[in-house]
C-alpha cells in the first residue's frame, strides 16, 4: 500500500465516520478501502426559499477589504447576526502567499447548547498555475477536513460541502472556492452539526448570495512565448525553466520546460516535439517513433490512468491527450507519470509530453505540473498573431 492509498484510506475512514453520523450514510469496509475523490458525490439540490421569502430574513452586505478589487462582494446574511469585520484582519494591508487570510467575517448570536455559527471569506495570492479542484482537495487533505460533497461551477469556481472538528465543536460546512486573478477566495458558512438539518438550506442560499463584483480571468502567472523560428510557437508559465537549442532545420525541431521544486529531484519536464509534415507526414509515424525511442533508465511506461479533459488551439485540426502511469523498476524509487499529447495542424504534428511527480507521491506538484502542461499544449500553434493569446485558455 503506497503513501497516497494510506493518505486517502485514512481520509475515507474519517469521511465515512462523519457520514455515518451527521448524514446517515451507509459505508462498508470496502467503500473505504476503494474510497477516492473523484468518487465524491456533487452537491445536492434544494428547494430554496422564494427570494421575498430569504430577502426578508437576511441583510445584504457589499465590501471591498483592504481596497483590493479582487476581494471586493456582496452576501446576504441572516439578519440577526453580527458583522465582525469592524478592525479588519488583513495583516500589514497584505494578503499572504502561504496561509489563507480572513478578510471577512460574521456569527450568529449565542445559542444556550450548541456553538455559533459563523460565516468567514478568506483569501490567499497564488504565484503559480493550479486547477481550483486540485487545489481544493490538496486543501482538505492538508487540514484534516472530511470532504462530503463538491460541485464544480466552470473551470475556476466550485463548490462544497464538508465536516470539520473545531475544538469540541463539530461543523458542517458549506464553501465557494474561486480563482479571481491571482488569487483564490474562499467563502465558508459553519453550522453546528446539531444545528445542521434546521439550517441547511439557509446556509446553501446564503452561499448562493456571495458573488464577487470584479471577475478577472487573467492568468495567475504572465505566460511567455517561445518560437520555433516563424514557424510555430507556445505559451509557457514563467516558473518553468526554458531549455532550447537553436534551430537547425524546420523539418525537426524541440524545446523542453522543466521544474525543480525540491532540491536535488526533477519534479516535472515538458518536452516540445514538432515534425514538417513535409517529411513526416502521419501522426502514426510520429507515436511510432517516440514508443520505439522512448527510454529512462530503470523506468518503463504502465498503465493508461486517463484521458484528460484539454483544449487545442484553432490551428490545430487534430488533439489528444493520454497520462500513463511510469513505473520504477525498483520498487523504492520516486514514481512518475508521463503525459503525451499529439496534436495536427496544416504544416506540422505536435507531440508534448510531461513527465511528472505521480499524483500518488507529490499531489500539489503533481497538479501545479498538469496545470502548466495543460496550458502549454493549449497555446501551441502555427502562427502568432496579435491578440490577447490567453482567450482560448479558459
Amino acid at each position: 500500500m503506497n503513501r497516497k492509498t494510506i493518505k486517502f484510506w485514512m481520509f475515507g475512514l474519517v469521511l465515512a465516520c462523519m457520514a455515518v453520523m451527521f448524514f446517515g450514510v451507509n459505508v462498508s469496509k470496502a467503500d473505504i478501502e476503494h474510497f477516492s475523490v473523484d468518487d465524491i458525490k456533487e452537491l445536492e439540490l434544494l428547494d430554496f426559499m422564494s427570494d421575498e421569502v430569504f430577502n426578508e430574513k437576511t441583510q445584504k452586505f457589499e465590501g471591498e477589504p483592504n481596497g483590493d478589487p479582487d476581494l471586493k462582494y456582496s452576501v446576504n446574511i441572516p439578519k440577526e447576526w453580527s458583522n465582525n469585520n469592524a478592525k479588519g484582519t488583513i495583516n500589514n494591508g497584505t494578503i499572504s502567499n502561504k496561509v489563507l487570510t480572513e478578510v471577512m467575517r460574521f456569527s450568529s448570536p449565542a445559542h444556550p447548547e450548541y456553538p455559533r455559527n459563523f460565516f468567514t471569506v478568506d483569501a490567499i495570492t497564488l504565484s503559480y498555475e493550479i486547477g481550483i479542484k486540485n487545489w481544493f482537495v490538496n486543501h482538505t487533505l492538508i487540514n484534516g477536513l472530511s470532504l462530503e460533497r463538491l460541485t464544480l461551477k466552470g473551470k475556476r469556481e466550485l463548490e462544497a460541502l464538508y465536516v470539520e472538528v473545531r475544538g469540541e465543536a463539530t461543523y458542517v460546512v458549506r464553501t465557494k472556492a474561486m480563482i479571481n486573478g491571482n488569487k483564490i477566495i474562499i467563502a465558508r458558512y459553519y453550522v453546528s452539526s446539531w444545528l445542521y438539518e434546521d439550517e441547511k438550506v439557509m446556509q446553501a442560499q446564503v452561499m448562493d448570495s456571495f458573488k464577487l463584483d470584479n471577475i478577472r480571468n487573467a492568468p495567475i502567472e504572465e505566460l511567455e512565448t517561445h518560437g520555433f523560428l516563424n514557424q510555430s510557437f507556445f505559451d509557457y508559465p514563467p516558473s518553468w525553466n526554458l531549455q532550447a537549442k537553436p534551430v537547425k532545420s524546420i523539418k525537426y525541431m524541440n524545446a523542453s520546460l522543466e521544474k525543480n521544486i525540491l532540491k536535488g529531484k526533477l519534479d516535472g519536464k515538458i518536452d516540445i516535439k514538432v515534425y514538417n509534415k513535409l517529411s513526416t507526414p502521419l501522426r502514426s509515424t510520429v507515436i511510432k517513433a517516440f514508443r520505439d525511442d522512448f527510454s529512462i533508465s530503470g523506468y518503463k511506461i504502465g498503465n493508461l490512468i486517463e484521458k484528460p479533459d484539454f483544449q487545442k488551439h484553432n490551428d490545430m485540426s487534430f488533439g489528444m491527450m493520454q497520462a500513463y502511469q511510469l513505473l520504477p523498476e525498483v520498487s523504492n524509487m520516486f514514481h512518475y507519470e508521463l503525459w503525451v499529447s499529439v496534436l495536427e495542424g496544416e504544416d506540422y504534428i505536435y507531440l508534448a509530453t510531461l513527465m511528472t511527480a505521480a499524483r500518488d507521491e507529490e499531489f500539489y506538484i503533481w497538479a501545479r505540473n498538469i496545470e502548466g502542461y495543460k496550458q502549454v499544449v493549449a497555446s501551441i500553434r502555427r502562427h502568432n498573431k496579435q491578440g490577447n493569446v490567453y482567450d482560448f485558455l479558459r
